[in-house]
């Protein structure tokens, strides 16, 4: 497809895997604008290839010439930029064009590493606009930035299906995202090995390897829960629903997160979640309430975890409790699309 003349543009590395990509596919397949366009730094068109102009790989230097050149010659009005690569492309299009209106888009509590730090500090030193995915990004990001910030919803999904709880064996704790270090799955795998002695307890772990799978394999093999472990690929989220619904809980002991898209998805659909107070998590996680909160003890979360197996009518109140917390709020296509249209307009004023 060619570049627009006017319009929204979203820059990302890619369209698969992750809570950033989910959500601009969430937003492509709403149909909510006719002006956001899509531009990626990979190949990847995520299926979606009247809407998105895909680049030439990740650590090809042709692609940040071909979309910075397809940027300053076509200007979008609005350039969102999500993930460090995007964030020190748009930078260098804001200085080459002071009219378009940059939005630096906040996922996470922290940078991974320094180039991370380095162009998202570059990209917000000359932004219009800090969009943020939960208060936890914005206090710790961007605590006293001078630009306006705007806090974007990360409730993707309004049609979400509860799952339907039988009472009965194997109990279930389900994870999807990445299979990444910084989710701490091998803590999932610890739960599970302290809950061994209970052989109706199975893990279902479901996502893509970004860098941890062999390890986790192994440390299930190490541990004696191999059996009792469920690996599957990424897969789209109907099919998830399909999966899980055999779950009853689900599992996220994290060292950070920003908003934790997973576990908002796993609350709506009635799943218990068992997770760490990280990020936005700590804020919407009520220990007891709508959740059970890692301590930092794996025993005595276990040990939790099986005081609620064994009461069917205190799993239902965490249930019901955990889907009420986001009946009300939001959608993420929403709130994004809300926020476009007041830059949209400021942008348009003398």
């Amino acid at each position: 497809m060619r570049m627009p003349r006017s319009g929204v543009v979203h820059l990302t590395h890619r369209l698969s895997s992750g809570g950033v990509e989910t959500a601009i596919r969430v937003f492509l397949e709403s149909g909510r604008r006719r002006d956001y366009t899509v531009m990626t730094l990979t190949t990847d068109d995520g299926g979606h290839p009247e809407a998105v102009l895909p680049g030439r790989g990740l650590n090809n230097p042709l692609t940040y010439l071909s979309q910075l050149a397809r940027l300053v010659r076509r200007p979008p009005a609005v350039l969102v930029v999500s993930l460090w690569r995007a964030a020190l492309l748009g930078a260098v299009v804001k200085v080459l064009r002071p009219r378009v209106q940059l939005v630096v888009f906040l996922h996470n509590v922290r940078y991974k590493n320094r180039p991370d730090r380095w162009c998202h500090r570059a990209a917000l030193a000359v932004s219009d606009v800090v969009f943020v995915d939960s208060e936890a990004a914005r206090e710790a990001l961007v605590p006293d930035t001078r630009q306006p910030v705007r806090r974007i919803t990360f409730k993707l999904r309004t049609d979400v299906a509860a799952v339907r709880p039988t009472f009965e064996a194997p109990w279930y704790l389900a994870y999807w995202g990445r299979l990444s270090p910084q989710k701490r799955i091998d803590r999932a795998l610890q739960l599970l090995a302290t809950m061994r002695h209970r052989e109706d307890c199975r893990l279902l772990c479901i996502g893509t390897d970004d860098g941890d799978g062999d390890r986790l394999r192994k440390m299930a093999a190490e541990l004696g829960v191999e059996e009792y472990v469920e690996w599957l690929p990424e897969m789209p989220f109907p099919s998830i629903e399909a999966q899980v619904s055999r779950a009853s809980f689900f599992v996220q002991l994290s060292d950070f997160e920003g908003m934790a898209m997973s576990v908002v998805e796993a609350m709506q659909m009635g799943l218990v979640p068992v997770v760490s107070p990280v990020g936005e998590i700590r804020n919407y996680a009520d220990d007891g309430i709508n959740a059970l909160v890692f301590r930092g003890d794996v025993e005595e979360l276990a040990g939790r975890v099986l005081d609620v197996i064994g009461d069917p009518q205190r799993w239902r109140t965490l249930h019901e409790a955990a889907m009420a917390t986001w009946r009300e709020t939001p959608g993420y296509t929403e709130s994004f699309s809300e926020a476009i249209d007041e830059l949209l307009t400021s942008a348009r004023r003398p």
